[in-house]
């Protein structure tokens, strides 16, 4: 268990030869100073949890992690030491995805996205033999249409949906901007609808700047966190509690989502 759950150290046999050993991501640190020169192959199961519980700096302690084990050899990163995560598709909305700008890159119903300038690849595959064996099923089919039914046959990331994202349209005010892990997102008020949209359109001349976080939090910055008395953070709040509210991406949505978990 990568959370600290099982227990690390444990070696690993394949037909009677070592063939390498289990590690706790949270135990990892311990492993710094212990060399590592003979293993080349990182392998991280279940890598995305279905709670959304990750470790505090969760994609630091596996960068370290490989940086702990490609070091040697007189080399400083080993280039044949390959990490490899591998998981459900349970949400792009992981800590993974959103630090190496992965979400962004993904295209719906395509297998391979490859970054050859960083060196990562993501591969989404979905059995479609054993979806049709899972489909033929009295319980595949009672799951036939329903979101898991997506889940478990068309390999859809299980916890992502697109409501409440479409295109605005109609009169807009620029209400104001937001910045969340260095990045910037534009409130309008779509006044011809009545909604609220977040975008990632910005205005660079507006001075009404809010920073959801205090990482991002800089000189003019106005802090929103937990500020349930901020005029703007109100109209927001009322926003999203009403249904008022929409996304102009998935990346907005993500945005927004991880923000109100973060100020509740």
């Amino acid at each position: 268990d990568v959370h600290g759950n099982g227990k690390s150290g444990t070696r690993l046999y394949i037909d009677g030869e070592f063939a390498g050993m289990s590690m706790s991501l949270k135990a990892a640190k311990k492993y710094k100073s212990v060399p590592l020169i003979d293993f080349t192959t990182i392998l991280h199961d279940e890598f995305l949890s279905e709670d959304g519980i990750y470790l505090n700096d969760e994609v630091g302690s596996a960068l370290g992690l490989y940086m702990s084990v490609a070091r040697g050899n007189g080399e400083v990163i080993r280039t044949d030491v390959q990490y490899v995560h591998l998981a459900n598709t349970v949400s792009m909305n992981n800590p993974y995805f959103r630090e190496l700008h992965i979400r962004e890159h993904l295209v719906p119903g395509k297998e391979y996205t490859v970054d050859p300038d960083r060196a990562w690849v993501v591969e989404i595959t979905n059995n479609k033999e054993i979806a049709q064996e899972i489909n033929n099923t009295p319980f595949g089919k009672m799951l036939a249409k329903t979101k898991y039914g997506d889940y478990a046959m068309k390999s859809a990331f299980y916890l992502d949906d697109n409501t409440f994202i479409q295109k605005p349209s109609g009169n807009s005010e620029y209400l104001c901007t937001m910045i969340w892990k260095d990045e910037k997102f534009g409130v309008y008020d779509y006044t011809d609808e009545g909604l609220l949209y977040i975008t990632t359109k910005v205005d660079p001349t507006c001075k009404q700047i809010f920073s959801l976080t205090t990482a991002d939090h800089k000189p003019n910055y106005m802090l929103l966190y937990r500020n349930k008395y901020n005029p703007v953070y109100e109209i927001v709040r009322f926003a999203y509690d009403n249904a008022l509210l929409r996304f102009e991406t998935m990346e907005c949505k993500f945005m927004f989502l991880d923000f109100m978990e973060f100020t509740v």
